[in-house]
């Protein structure tokens, strides 16, 4: 069946969503277990992400100020702090994401 997908599809249908690519050779059990896989690797990718980052913001703390106090719970809150200025980050200042994306082309030019 690997061959039958792979030989059925150009390179124009690359854009396509593999669920309506695919939804004739695959059944419907399949397709949304795959959804699902998806859907909760995102998050899995999303919270790991975060953590990391606010770990490394910790740890940058840790080195540059000797009297921190390196707590546990401290990597949690800045993984949270990370989530919350990404979610506005990206919805409350959207309008603005190509005057920065603009900004960084022509600094570099």
């Amino acid at each position: 069946m690997g061959v039958r997908i792979c030989s059925s599809t150009n390179a124009e249908d690359a854009q396509l969503p593999f669920r309506s690519a695919f939804a004739r050779l695959l059944p419907h059990s399949t397709l949304t277990a795959l959804g699902w896989l998806t859907a909760i690797g995102w998050q899995v990718y999303l919270a790991s992400v975060c953590f990391l980052v606010g770990t490394i913001i910790q740890g940058l703390i840790v080195l540059n100020d000797p009297t921190y106090v390196y707590e546990r719970w401290h990597g949690t809150l800045l993984s949270i702090a990370v989530i919350f200025f990404s979610i506005i980050f990206n919805t409350a200042l959207a309008s603005r994401l190509p005057i920065i994306g603009q900004s960084r082309t022509s600094r570099s030019a």
